[in-house]
């Protein structure tokens, strides 16, 4: 199970590599995200393909 875990976070990984840098060229920001890397991939792809963001904009005061 471990494995199949560490494939997928991989997998989103290369995901967000790809869709990170066209979200910033369509909405001219840099998103923000907390979560799971798999969770963040699918939101950068679906906001890709409804043209809709569905990530907030990077806000560099905010800490966690």
């Amino acid at each position: 199970m471990i494995e199949s875990q560490v494939k997928q976070e991989k997998l989103a990984k290369a995901r967000i590599e790809k869709a990170e840098p066209v979200f910033i060229e369509m909405f001219g920001y840099e998103p923000m995200f907390y979560g799971h890397v798999c969770e963040y991939a699918d939101l950068l792809e679906e906001s890709i393909s409804s043209g809709e963001p569905k990530l907030m904009e990077h806000d560099s005061s905010i800490f966690l």
